[in-house]
């Protein structure tokens, strides 16, 4: 019998279940009377390698430990608890440069109980999973090792408003001139008394920013007259770094995130890229970093950009008890991407494809396609039977500022379809796989505060919003909309409920915009002039039984939208405050709920309890906007008479 390897017990029998304790590993070459600085000896010819020896003393190892459980099928991977500061992998540079990659992994759990992974590099992305299939992590905390953003304190106007000087605090980084720390110079203003967002301002660029002595930034921005909420000396303002991914799921089925936690943030905490998708987020969590050595304030931001942002996934994410707070963004976002149509000729489509989208074909034989017309009104819908690539079609066509997404031709794509039936499309039509959106997703027991852009933003087909308190968000609680100039992003929304949710103080925002709309729950599509026109797109949502809490203004926004329903909400103290937003795309303000371009609203059993003296009518109707029980629907507590 020939001499077995020490750790031949490991080499002989198939990997189940590595551990990677430190104590255990150190017992272990104790015992073999092999240092635990010693690396194990070298396999012999036909047995598997030790796996690698891993501690928080050598964080370098973790990568090479998870291309071992990987290659050698392992079905549970332990870290052990520790934190482990990670130097960044030997792969260039920029926002697809990572800490580390896991890849073409099936049926792995990895297990991090107790485990901070810390990411050394600044510029570089944390985590990503690729082309994985039933892969689990959880435990882990998720902080970068640098400062991603800035803050300080307003401290001088100029006499016109249009440029601010900002004392960075002690503590926070200072390279603001550096264009690759900081894409922009966005200033966020926060109420000095209670640390929430108050408004936004914004330079194009932070060429508009000068170091006048180290430390003092004046930055040429929007005046300070174009904000509706009074910006004072002595406020406190932060600033977004760059943007780089802490958490990625790249063209991944079925990944299970629970208990993760990411700690300040450095761009999107959690992305969904294309795949399969159905990917499970559970108690996961963003908050804000400890302050940094030689702070003395504490931060005001958990995060550069949105906490989870779903794109192109074939079904959307299933986010179940999860808390968000911080966010410099949207606190979830979930879409699909906008193909247009350049030449059509009945059953055969050829179409532009953007460069972002994970969605390279468009589609697959089977899916479903709805197209949208010139005032991106859904007007028909097919199901692809065949798919084809032309590399070398030559397009000429520009279709102006209004699409702009739609302009660029490096990395675009260029797709023939072929239909199940004719479709009477023309050049600029939109089109929108509903298998590519996200569609199916769920959102339950979401705990979202603090916020400067929406809690939920969804444009997707089929989902549920339900259980979740959402509070002091910049926009709205939940948003349908549809964007197709500067993002295409797809599609309307529909087969949607909203219920049994809280949503407190939200929609704080004051300032006009293409992308902010007055309402706590919005149904919209905007051109960037009006309303889109009837029939739009959104179709059979449901908003039934939330709390609608201490919110001024529009409380429910419906426009671009067929078979909405509205039923069994409670509004409570809304329109305490004046709030004019949303008068200047044709909205009232001054109603509790808002119809424009929409039909087949059906509104029943709602309740107000002490509405403010600027409620002066429960539903409005623009003259495009139809359903029932707009007289009725709607009910003040206790005293009719108190009813507008």
């Amino acid at each position: 019998m020939s001499n077995l390897s020490p750790y031949s017990h490991l080499m002989r029998h198939p990997i189940r279940h590595l551990r990677l304790f430190t104590a255990s590993a150190a017992l272990l070459v104790s015992c073999l009377g092999v240092s635990a600085q010693t690396p194990p000896p070298a396999a012999q010819p036909g047995e598997t390698p030790a796996p690698p020896l891993l501690s928080p003393d050598h964080p370098e190892n973790l990568q090479a430990a998870i291309r071992y459980a990987i290659k050698y099928k392992a079905s549970e991977l332990v870290i052990p608890p520790g934190v482990y500061r990670l130097p960044p992998l030997p792969t260039g540079g920029g926002p697809d440069a990572w800490h580390i990659v896991v890849e073409n992994a099936s049926d792995l759990a990895i297990k991090a109980e107790g485990v901070t992974l810390v990411f050394t590099d600044r510029f570089r992305s944390g985590i990503t999973f690729q082309k994985c299939t039933n892969v689990s992590f959880s435990g882990a905390t998720l902080r970068k090792e640098a400062v991603t953003f800035t803050q300080g304190r307003v401290e001088a106007f100029s006499a016109d408003g249009s440029q601010i000087d900002v004392r960075i605090a002690a503590g926070y980084p200072t390279d603001l001139l550096d264009p690759k720390a900081f894409e922009h110079a966005w200033l966020l203003f926060f109420d000095p008394a209670t640390r929430i967002w108050k408004t936004e301002l914004r330079a194009a660029t932070t060429k508009d920013a000068q170091e006048i002595e180290p430390g003092l930034f004046r930055i040429k921005t929007e005046n300070i007259a174009s904000s509706p909420v009074k910006i004072n000396i002595g406020d406190l303002v932060a600033m977004r770094g760059a943007v780089y991914t802490d958490l990625r799921a790249f063209e991944c089925g079925g990944m299970k995130f629970t208990d993760i936690a990411v700690r300040g943030g450095s761009g999107f905490c959690f992305q969904d890229s294309g795949g399969e998708g159905n990917n499970l987020y559970e108690r996961c969590s963003i908050s804000y970093r400890d302050m940094p050595e030689g702070a003395k304030d504490a931060p005001l931001l958990a995060a550069n950009a949105d906490g989870l942002h779903s794109a192109d996934a074939r079904i959307g994410p299933k986010v179940i008890d999860c808390r968000f707070e911080g966010l410099n963004d949207d606190a979830i976002a979930i879409h699909g991407t906008y193909a247009m149509v350049l030449e059509a000729n009945e059953n055969r489509i050829i179409a532009y494809r953007v460069p972002m989208t994970r969605s390279k074909m468009i589609g697959r034989p089977g899916d479903k396609l709805h197209f949208y017309d010139e005032n991106l009104a859904l007007a028909g819908e097919a199901i692809i039977t065949g798919v084809k690539a032309l590399t070398d079609y030559q397009n000429t066509y520009d279709p102006g500022n209004r699409y702009s997404a739609f302009r660029p031709r490096k990395n675009a794509g260029y797709i023939e379809l072929t239909l199940d039936r004719p479709i009477p499309a023309k050049r600029q039509w939109l089109l929108a796989n509903q298998n590519d959106c996200g569609g199916d997703f769920i959102v339950r027991n979401a705990q979202i505060r603090d916020t400067s852009a929406r809690g939920v933003y969804a444009q997707a087909p089929g989902g549920l919003i339900e259980g979740c308190t959402i509070q002091n968000t910049g926009r709205a609680a939940v948003e349908f909309n549809t964007e197709t100039g500067i993002w295409s992003q797809a599609d309307y929304s529909s087969n949607v409920i909203v219920r049994n949710n809280t949503f407190r103080s939200v929609s704080t925002n004051r300032r006009p915009g293409l992308l902010r709309h007055a309402g706590a729950v919005t149904i919209l599509a905007f051109n960037g002039r009006t309303y889109i026109p009837r029939p739009g797109g959104h179709r059979n949502i449901t908003i039934e039984n939330n709390r609608f809490e201490d919110i001024d203004g529009l409380n429910i926004l419906v426009c671009s939208a067929q078979d909405i329903t509205i039923r069994g909400n409670q509004f409570i103290n809304p329109m305490r405050n004046e709030k004019t937003f949303g008068a200047e795309k044709g909205v009232d303000p001054t109603a509790l709920i808002w119809i424009n371009e929409s039909s087949d609203v059906k509104i029943a059993d709602n309740v107000v309890t002490n509405p403010g003296p600027f409620l002066k009518k429960l539903v409005g109707l623009s003259a495009t906007g139809s359903g029932s029980g707009v007289e009725t629907g709607v009910v003040i507590a206790g005293d009719p008479a108190k009813a507008p």
